[in-house]
């Protein structure tokens, strides 16, 4: 394996223990939105940067999550197909560059 996606790619769901701490309320969304993008399911323990995801992954329900996944490969998954919208949507390169120019524009315009 040449990459860290290419290892993603020989399994289904990546599981994502995380213990609500301190240190974890700063986390992003970044570990499960990887997975996601990388076209696997995920089953994690809730976290507040997780929440936005709960409608599409299994939050809080390992068991659950394992027999989602088991019965239904992750290519299959509408929720999944959902999911990857709802990144791209808020999350891709186009759409943090409008809400960096939208930003600019607002700070020109205060300034002019």
């Amino acid at each position: 394996m040449n990459s860290f996606y290419e290892a993603l790619s020989v399994h289904d769901a990546a599981v994502i223990p995380v213990e609500r701490n301190g240190y974890t309320i700063g986390k992003t969304i970044n570990r499960p939105a990887t997975a996601i993008l990388a076209g696997l399911g995920v089953i994690a323990d809730s976290i507040d940067a997780y929440e936005e995801l709960r409608p599409f992954i299994a939050l809080d329900d390992w068991q659950g999550g394992l027999r989602r996944y088991s019965a239904c490969p992750p290519a299959g998954d509408l929720l999944l197909d959902a999911a990857r919208s709802h990144l791209n949507l808020r999350y891709s390169a186009d759409a943090v560059g409008r809400q960096w120019h939208e930003l600019l524009q607002q700070a020109l315009a205060q300034t002019a």
